[in-house]
């Protein structure tokens, strides 16, 4: 069959119930509006060579389960701070499988953009393969991955300004990477995993916060907050500096002999704090206190002195380092000299930036999951918490050293606090309803 018939009769649009069904070949220039939303992707779909698809700001987008749109032309979706493109799943049951959007445009001149996305059950949020892409004030919930950066000599992304909660994994990269300013919650697996070696990748400036996994493999981590993650908060990474890395199952794991740099960071309150050491590893000038382990798998004689441990005594500090006089296998820790004390690494308490800036301004930072809400935020003296569906069971309210502030429990679908007590500034809750519903966010006290 001749291309041209092909063009005739392989798209597949259709108007039913108020939405635009999509499937097929698409080999012209086209725009989908937030008038004629939602558009379903009912079937494969591809976007030609020769084609451009422009998503404007407002439209919704749904894909049905395990279908894809392929893009190997180019793909515009800029949404505004108050009219978000929304991309989610058609299905009556929602679930992250496979689907979404993949760009495989080859052209070296294109830089794809995403702006003002709000994903939502997608498998794959944007998945781009050797192209330069950059992804900014988006925010990716309940999906597979957010982001995926493929392979190819053109492969390169940049992820700014953007939230993900409760995906699989934030974002899989096997390319250069920049990720900053980003906030990543509640990850099933991971929150940034490289997957290529000796690939120059920059972590930087976000919040990693109760995750399976916060970052892997990454080159440069600098300036990051890792908390509450429940493996690990930063593994196999090369230059590791200025971090505050607090109360993880483990805070860094370095099971690998490539050069690795510690420098700066405060690595507190973890169950261990520093997991396989070798000799190409330099750790100076870090805070490593607290943990209920500081130092453990130690392949041989390493140098790691210049730290301080929160402790003055050696025989103390000694004591919380497993190595070779703890079992007579591995390494020893050579840890004198210390510092007597921190030299600026150590935090005394665990500080979250305001993550309201890192947030998609046009997207709405009150809890609405499945009726609940939370208002006003910023709140002075009084909050309110209501559901449409359950009784509100239980309802904590953390500082961000994760002490709880307030408790209250509750039998009712509408609750109002008294929060005038109180100082003001940026506060976590948790909040129980039904039998199995859990609902967590920041709260700003004014």
């Amino acid at each position: 069959m001749k291309k041209s018939l092909l063009t005739l009769l392989a798209i597949v649009v259709s108007i039913q119930s108020f939405a635009i069904n999509i499937s097929g070949y698409i080999n012209q220039n086209t725009t989908w509006t937030k008038a004629n939303s939602p558009y379903i992707i009912t079937g494969y779909t591809l976007i030609d060579s020769n084609a451009t698809l422009t998503i404007e700001p407002g439209t919704v987008v749904k894909f049905d389960e395990y279908k894809l749109l392929y893009v190997d032309g180019m793909l515009n979706m800029k949404g505004t701070a108050t009219d978000n493109i929304f991309v989610t799943t058609n299905a009556k049951y929602p679930r992250a499988v496979s689907s979404g959007f993949v760009v495989r445009n080859n052209k070296s001149t294109d830089t794809l953009r995403f702006e003002y996305c709000h994903f939502k059950y997608v498998g794959g949020g944007v998945s781009v393969e050797n192209m330069a892409s950059i992804v900014t004030n988006c925010l990716f919930e309940y999906c597979g991955t957010g982001i995926y950066n493929g392979k190819g000599p053109r492969s390169y992304t940049h992820v700014s300004n953007c939230r993900f909660n409760y995906c699989e994994a934030a974002m899989f990269s096997d390319g250069p990477t920049v990720f900053t300013n980003n906030l990543v919650t509640k990850c099933k697996s991971y929150g940034l995993i490289v997957n290529t070696w000796n690939v120059n990748n920059t972590c930087t400036n976000n919040v990693f916060y109760n995750s399976e996994k916060a970052i892997t493999k990454c080159t440069h981590v600098s300036n990051n907050v890792v908390s509450y993650n429940k493996n690990y908060g930063i593994s196999l990474c090369n230059y590791v500096s200025n971090n505050q890395i607090w109360n993880n199952g483990y805070g860094i794991i370095n099971d690998w002999t490539a050069p690795v740099d510690l420098y700066q960071n405060s690595i507190e309150y973890n169950q261990t704090g520093i997991w396989g050491v070798d000799s190409t590893h330099s750790i100076h000038n870090n805070c490593i206190a607290h943990n209920k382990v500081n130092m453990d798998r130690l392949r041989v004689i390493v140098n790691v002195s210049g730290n301080y441990w929160g402790e003055t005594d050696s025989a103390k500090i000694a004591a919380t380092i497993n190595d070779y006089w703890d079992n007579f296998v591995g390494g020893e820790a050579k840890f004198m000299p210390f510092l007597q004390a921190s030299d600026g690494s150590c935090a005394s308490s665990l500080t979250i930036p305001d993550t309201t800036v890192y947030f998609p301004t046009g997207i709405d930072n009150v809890t609405q999951e499945s009726g609940l809400k939370i208002f006003p935020n910023p709140a002075f003296n009084t909050l309110t918490i209501q559901s449409g569906n359950n009784n509100i069971k239980d309802i904590c309210i953390y500082n961000l050293t994760g002490y709880t502030v307030i408790h209250q429990s509750a039998n009712q679908r509408e609750v109002k606090m008294d929060i005038s007590s109180l100082p003001g500034g940026i506060y976590l809750y948790k909040i129980s309803a039904g039998e199995d519903e859990i609902y967590t966010g920041k709260l700003l006290k004014e």
